[in-house]
């Protein structure tokens, strides 16, 4: 998906010191990796958060205050300084679930699922408690 299609007002510049970037890229990753890098150049300091980090140069980003992680890795890091209100929300989550109706469990579960099973695990512990 377009970063314009999403947001069409959006005027995204590249900077040139990103080129050696776009140089190692395919054309796939060229429509999915240069329009979040620049968005977040744009709107530093900011945190990408992708499984694919090879492909986000962090020492090219990091002179933009842009730093790349990976889903777990934060939301592990994002639990430890703030695990009441992570508890919550996945409580909140859960109970906003009609179809199909979800448990705390089920959500972690899913978060598990969709790649974050650090994160799930830690969360569940605490909800255990």
């Amino acid at each position: 998906m377009s970063l314009r299609r999403v947001l069409p007002d959006t005027n995204v510049c590249y900077p040139i010191s990103l080129l050696d970037l776009v140089l190692r890229l395919d054309e796939v990753e060229l429509h999915e990796v240069i329009p979040t890098t620049a968005a977040a150049v744009a709107r530093a300091p900011a945190t990408i958060l992708t499984h694919n980090g090879r492909d986000f140069p962090g020492p090219a980003l990091a002179s933009y205050s842009v730093s790349v992680h990976p889903p777990d890795d934060y939301l592990v890091e994002l639990f430890g300084e703030h695990p009441d209100v992570i508890v919550d929300v996945v409580s909140e989550m859960a109970a906003d679930r009609r179809r199909p109706a979800m448990t705390p469990e089920d959500v972690l579960q899913a978060l598990s699922n969709a790649g974050v099973p650090n994160f799930a695990a830690q969360v569940g512990e605490r909800l255990r408690k």
